[in-house]
């Protein structure tokens, strides 16, 4: 189904079909509320999404619309299949702990809002409130940043004052809740935003490629929210909505509600009676839904499946050939 063919259905269900009450403006908005509400109450919208991984580093970012992860898995050098990584179910000090000793990843924690990583680095030379390391100090390090001591398990502090080049050194507030609450030499500095962001996926412990070199990845395969479709989307033929077919009437109601509770000369009784058609045919949809998931996951897990293709026209492109202009499929 299309974003216009969902439209027409509508307008055709409420009698409104030349759209004289409600607009394509107002049509779109009611097609993205009902897109946002069924893909995050039946999480049926899934995605494969394969990640890179580097050495020592045990905090990715995930996509803003995620609802759910089904599954995390680990491919080292040499490795065929995905190894399933297990959810870490313990207190955010503790998942901290378990990123000290590097190699194999086996945990995985999902952190809402978690703080982004600013540096993991090995310290050179230090005291007990400033730190000296070999590289380059990023720069989005700012006053206020969270310091942790890794080899000191537990201790912490603020970052006061970044010194970049010719020192590379940083100041904080004095460490504390380890056990020597010290930098020395060969210790790991990690450094956090004190601000929250997007949602992030920890694996622990992170990725050694001293015993483990090569192209290592991870899977990750996740439920997530309808995209946003916009006035250019409407009319374009090829571009299909990802709502699942088993739901296509669940969705066209709920269209209908949107479109009923706007419009102030349609009475509450219409509103509550697409809301319980809604209701209705979700109910009967979501058996055959949560089966197709379950397929779907395998698929991905084995690398069979693609993503939703996108036609789009790509204006003053020039391919190879000398070809310009053409609308490609975008997989």
């Amino acid at each position: 189904m299309t974003a216009r063919e969902a439209i027409t259905e509508m307008r055709d269900m409420i009698s409104d079909r030349h759209g004289d009450y409600h607009q394509d403006d107002d049509a779109l908005r009611y097609l993205n509320r009902a897109a946002q509400y069924i893909s995050a109450e039946s999480e049926s919208v899934r995605s494969g999404m394969y990640r890179a991984v580097e050495e020592g580093r045990n905090s990715y970012g995930l996509p803003l619309d995620l609802l759910q992860i089904d599954f995390v898995g680990f491919k080292g050098r040499g490795e065929s299949r995905y190894t399933p990584l297990h959810p870490l179910r313990q207190s955010t000090s503790q998942a901290i702990n378990q990123n000290v000793e590097n190699g194999h990843p086996i945990y995985y924690s999902l952190w809402g809002r978690a703080a982004r990583e600013r540096l993991v680095a090995p310290v050179t030379e230090g005291t007990e409130a400033t730190f000296k390391i070999a590289g380059s100090l990023p720069s989005d390090i700012g006053i206020n940043d969270v310091v942790l001591n890794v080899t000191d398990r537990g201790a912490d502090a603020r970052v006061t004052k970044v010194v970049n080049t010719p020192d590379e050194s940083v100041e904080c507030t004095r460490l504390a809740g380890g056990e020597r609450n010290t930098f020395e030499g060969g210790d790991t500095v990690r450094i956090l935003s004190p601000d929250r962001g997007s949602q992030t996926l920890h694996i622990s412990p992170p990725p050694d490629f001293t015993s483990d070199p090569g192209e290592e990845n991870m899977f990750v395969y996740h439920a997530h929210k309808h995209r946003v479709i916009s006035q250019l989307d409407i009319d374009n033929e090829n571009d299909l909505l990802e709502i699942d077919p088993n739901l296509e009437e669940a969705f066209l109601h709920r269209m209908c509600y949107h479109a009923s509770v706007a419009d102030k000369n349609v009475s509450d009784a219409t509103a509550q009676y697409f809301d319980g058609k809604y209701n209705f045919h979700y109910k009967r949809a979501m058996p055959r839904v949560r089966q197709k998931n379950r397929q779907f996951k395998s698929l991905w897990f084995e690398g069979q499946a693609i993503e939703r293709a996108r036609d789009v026209n790509l204006i003053g492109y020039t391919d190879s050939v000398g070809h310009s202009g053409n609308t490609y499929r975008i997989l």
